[in-house]
């Protein structure tokens, strides 16, 4: 089928189907750009990140004073020895009770001295929190840049099908002419023209399906970019980012994996909320200072300053049990972190060696796929000569066109399975998104 037959099938098919969309990204780097920027998944991890840089500062204002004021105003029944024995007490007062409307104004400054470095092991642990979010907000990139690589090589994919599929069958088309000139002419059955129509419906059935499949790819594409593909094209895949053996690829994961190194920094924020509990056994020690001013305080009808300036030990003897259950629950929660750490080292191991085999089969593939459409190419060109020549049937001829759009079918695939396991063996090392997971944001 021509190019321009194509497109102008694309333009109908798509348009009927609400498809065609404007859209910015049109090479590769711009639709995993658009989607890394701009996907809910990859601004929600940045913004949970954002929350931790913000406990950060939280931690720190435990190095800070804190000041409070209290005031206050409300009845008073007071009996004391004020009220019992003060001059004018009226006749028959036994009880000695007085009523007044109280007021109170008092201001108090706190400073923390020593902590057992209770606020340094908060700080750490929201600080080795944050990194850990650092990391992962990289890797939910990556993943996200992952899926914008391979829907956009799936839409590709679609499309280069479609058309072989579109071609597949303008081709029958054309058988269906040639028989019934035959058979007008008393070469053929109708039986050769019932064949003929039945393999060019199998041939409908098939781009039916890539339609169907095409849909599929832009779908996907929609969600990981968030907007419709606009004339997609092919780029060079880059092999040249990819170590030269799976042992060298583990080796670059290992130290570049963002999920590997959120794993680390949730280890350190496990140990620094270890720290933290083992901090309740030691004291604290604050300097406070505070000043009052009260009005009709406990029966007596005047005002009432003070001001003090203390330093406080203060430090707690038991507590039932409490803190040393916590620092045990810490060390668990420490032994948690570095069982999670191995677990994503495995899973990092597992995936990049299952992506390099991929790759590798995808590659190998290749050469026989292709050999494979050139044999049929010439299969199919013999039988058709042949059958005009009266040497072949219109099954042999039929035959050779499925094994020859088989073949194709199965070199375009092999072709998008090798390049989007490449894409995959860079996401898993983390490589995907150019960036360092050794540089990480500090607060």
């Amino acid at each position: 089928m021509s190019t321009l037959r194509f497109a102008a099938f694309m333009a109908v098919s798509m348009a009927t189907t609400g498809l065609i969309q404007t859209t910015n990204a049109a090479s590769m780097a711009e639709a995993m750009s658009k989607a890394i920027t701009s996907h809910p998944e990859v601004l929600s991890a940045e913004k949970g990140r954002a929350a931790i840089g913000h406990q950060i500062d939280m931690a720190k204002a435990g190095y800070k004073p804190t000041l409070d004021i209290t005031m206050g105003t409300g009845y008073e029944g007071s009996k004391n020895s004020s009220t019992r024995y003060r001059a004018g007490r009226p006749n028959g007062d036994n009880e000695g009770f007085k009523d007044l409307w109280r007021n109170e104004a008092r201001v108090v400054a706190r400073q923390m001295v020593f902590d057992g470095f209770q606020t340094k092991s908060r700080v750490a642990q929201q600080k080795n929190r944050f990194e850990s979010a650092t990391y992962h907000t990289m890797d939910v990139r990556n993943q996200v840049a992952l899926r914008a690589a391979e829907s956009y090589l799936n839409v590709l994919r679609g499309r280069e099908l479609l058309a072989l599929a579109q071609d597949n069958l303008s081709t029958h088309q054309s058988y269906i002419s040639k028989i019934q000139n035959r058979v007008n002419g008393g070469r053929a059955s109708k039986a050769d023209v019932n064949q003929a129509v039945g393999r060019t419906a199998q041939a409908q059935a098939n781009v039916e399906q890539a339609i169907g499949d095409l849909r599929q790819a832009e779908a996907a594409y929609l969600e990981a970019v968030g907007e419709m593909p606009n004339n997609p094209a092919k780029e060079a895949t880059p092999f040249g980012s990819i170590p030269a053996n799976t042992t060298a690829a583990i080796g670059e994961a290992m130290n570049n994996s963002p999920v590997i190194a959120s794993a680390k920094a949730d280890i350190k924020a496990a140990n620094a909320e270890l720290a933290e509990a083992k901090c309740r056994f030691c004291p604290r020690i604050e300097l406070e200072g505070g000043a009052s001013r009260n009005w009709n305080l406990d029966g007596v009808e005047s005002i009432n300053w003070d001001q003090y300036a203390m330093l406080y030990y203060r430090q707690n003897l038991y507590n039932g049990g409490h803190d040393v259950a916590q620092v045990k629950e810490r060390v668990e929660r420490v032994k948690q972190a570095q069982d999670m750490m191995e677990q994503e080292r495995r899973q990092v191991e597992e995936a990049v060696i299952k992506a390099y085999a991929r790759m590798d089969a995808s590659k190998a593939k290749l050469e026989p796929l292709s050999t494979h459409v050139e044999a049929s190419t010439s299969t199919r060109d013999a039988y058709a000569m042949q059958f005009d020549l009266g040497q072949r049937t219109l099954l042999d001829l039929l035959d050779s066109e499925v094994e020859l759009f088989n073949a194709r079918n199965a070199l375009i695939n092999g072709k998008f399975d090798l390049d989007a396991a490449a894409y995959g063996v860079l996401a898993h090392m983390g490589n995907l998104v150019p960036a360092s997971a050794t540089q990480v944001a500090s607060k």
